[in-house]
């Protein structure tokens, strides 16, 4: 059995497939297969009973999730950057990075007493640090009076920070205006979706570090 894209289906894959009304997709695993049909088992949500979706010989609306799912959209902004730094001929990619839920878990003290460093932080951050094309901007509206054991333990462990809340490197244009927004390219802030538990892994993994 084959899914709509041609691929081979086998128990436990995980897929996606349309629902009878067509208007949405739902996410689960092939459970069983035969010769004329794939039984799909989902059970996504904690609240909803276990079902199953039978679908004929020529499944045309189920997708084997492995070759369709897209990667994370802080890897897609980081391909988005590079591709744009590369067709305009741009020196620098701008890394602006949040403090809090990104880099240290939150303790919600003003000197961030018992914070901890997400997995995969300090070797991403670091290798931005030493790269001679990327520049990191800390992103934070804690009062910069309080965030100088922050600094220290960083640049104990190579990472150090371009400028704070602000871009001096680039200057506004006749089109723009980067007076009250600063130009960046990269955006890691828990406010825009990044999740400090497993993103810096996932950016890790890309920039192969």
């Amino acid at each position: 059995m084959k899914d709509a894209f041609g691929h081979e289906l086998a128990i436990g894959d995980r897929v996606g497939f349309t629902t009878a009304t067509e208007r949405y997709i739902e996410k689960g695993y092939v459970k069983r297969l035969t010769e004329k049909s794939v039984i799909v088992a989902y059970q996504y949500n904690p609240s909803r009973i276990q079902r199953e979706v039978t679908y004929p010989a020529k499944p045309a609306s189920v997708i084997k999730l492995e070759f369709q799912e897209k990667p994370p959209a802080i890897i897609q902004a980081i391909k988005r950057a590079q591709k744009i730094k590369e067709e305009r001929g741009y020196e620098y990619k701008y890394w602006f990075v949040d403090l809090h839920r990104c880099i240290i878990t939150p303790t919600y003290n003003s000197k961030n007493k018992n914070a901890e460093f997400y997995p995969d932080a300090i070797k991403v951050l670091r290798h931005l640090t030493e790269s001679e094309s990327d520049v990191i901007i800390l992103w934070t509206s804690s009062y910069l009076g309080n965030l100088d054991g922050i600094y220290e333990k960083l640049a104990s462990q190579g990472v150090r920070f371009n400028a704070t809340n602000a871009n001096p490197f680039e200057e506004s244009t006749e089109l723009c205006d980067f007076s009250k927004k600063p130009y960046f390219d990269i955006l890691i802030d828990d406010k825009a979706g990044f999740d400090g538990e497993s993103d810096w892994t996932e950016v890790a993994k890309y920039l192969g570090v």
